[in-house]
């Protein structure tokens, strides 16, 4: 059986590992081609999950911190419930990607407390995501949304339910909401952080940096008297 010599083997061993780690390499596909060039045949790795804590829309609240006390019938509602989980990230947890899978549960119920048909009930609830992130410091970064400076944050908001309808006069109806949804551009991305505003060195330092996620809700609700919001979350990235 043929042998190698013990350099000519050291480099084959090299070369094999090589071909295994080394990132896409610079004639690789374009982002006309596949959208996302920088993660484009990384391999997965898992980030960590968080549960958000639980969070209540009444009627009356007496005083729970945890609850959100919505306004006579039959005026609209808009709430935002904040910092209800977080998982921070090392640096360089990722490469170009920061990737999710979200499974609410939500409950909710409509009940026309009135003598009358209602024709504007609506439930709306979103789940609201804060990645901070000190290249995001940079005063000189400007939010598109805002025309103000990130001050170090970018906010997601994702839409876990929106539900609009009438309601006869004394009609009830209640609901349980629980789907799961996963990412495309996730909570950052490499591509979508130079589309938002970085430089392409800032997008890669974003990635060596830190980064904290910050899991809370947001939404609107009218001819509802009960409301409970909750949501898993697990966080991937890439290799």
């Amino acid at each position: 059986m043929r042998t190698f010599p013990r350099s000519a083997a050291a480099l084959v061993m090299l070369a094999l590992s090589l071909s295994v780690t080394a990132p896409a390499r610079a004639d690789g596909p374009t982002a006309e081609q596949v959208g996302d060039p920088f993660s484009f045949g990384r391999s997965v790795t898992y980030l960590g999950r968080a549960v958000t804590r639980d969070a209540w829309l009444a009627t009356e609240c007496l005083d729970d911190p945890d609850c959100f006390t919505l306004r006579p019938q039959p005026q609209l509602s808009s709430f935002n419930v904040e910092n209800r989980a977080t998982i921070e990230l090392p640096a360089d947890a990722a490469q170009s990607l920061v990737c999710f899978s979200i499974t609410p549960l939500v409950r909710f119920e409509f009940d026309n407390l009135m003598d009358t048909m209602q024709s504007f009930a609506t439930f709306r609830v979103n789940a609201d995501v804060t990645v901070e992130n000190e290249v995001l410091n940079d005063p000189l970064l400007i939010d598109p949304n805002t025309r103000m400076p990130y001050g170090g944050r970018m906010k997601f908001v994702f839409r876990l339910h929106d539900e609009s309808r009438s309601l006869g006069a004394d009609e009830r109806a209640e609901q349980t909401i629980s789907t799961s949804r996963t990412c495309v551009g996730g909570f950052a991305s490499r591509v979508d952080l130079i589309n938002a505003g970085l430089s392409e060195e800032q997008a890669t330092q974003f990635f060596h940096k830190p980064i904290r996620l910050v899991f809370g809700f947001s939404g609107q609700a009218a001819m509802v008297t009960f409301g409970f919001l909750n949501y898993g979350v697990r966080v991937y990235g890439d290799r």
